[in-house]
């Protein structure tokens, strides 16, 4: 049974890099960003942040665990360290960055709900 277990488990696997493949060439075709796949692409970013910095997260919990309550007045400092850290690997000028750099379409922006209600009929 664990060998049709991993033959099922590798089955699906594949199926989803195909769909994978598939959702990429379509947004190529269609030359935007799908939201999903933005927020995917931001999550990784993310991550790969809060790895570079760990030290950080570290001094933070350390300071807020010999603090208790008090955590969040205490420890300003490593607060402030910590979002330096994070912003300086992901921010929106670096996301733009990490698109162009694997060529892929940049996001679009929202319209912003006085736009929307600007061009809505009933007021113009």
């Amino acid at each position: 049974t664990n060998d049709n277990e991993n033959k099922i488990d590798k089955v699906n696997k594949e199926s989803s890099i195909n769909n994978d493949l598939k959702d990429n060439a379509r947004d190529s075709r269609i030359g935007k960003l799908r939201k999903t796949n933005e927020e995917v692409l931001r999550k990784k970013l993310q991550e790969e942040a809060k790895i570079q910095c760990k030290e950080y997260y570290h001094s933070l919990g350390q300071c807020a665990r010999d603090t208790g309550l008090l955590s969040a007045f205490k420890c300003r400092r490593q607060t402030w360290e910590l979002s330096e850290c994070l912003d300086r690997y992901y921010n929106e000028e670096i996301f733009l960055k990490y698109l162009q750099e694997r060529n892929l379409p940049l996001p679009q922006k929202s319209k912003s709900l006085m736009d929307s209600i600007n061009n809505f009929k009933i007021f113009k």
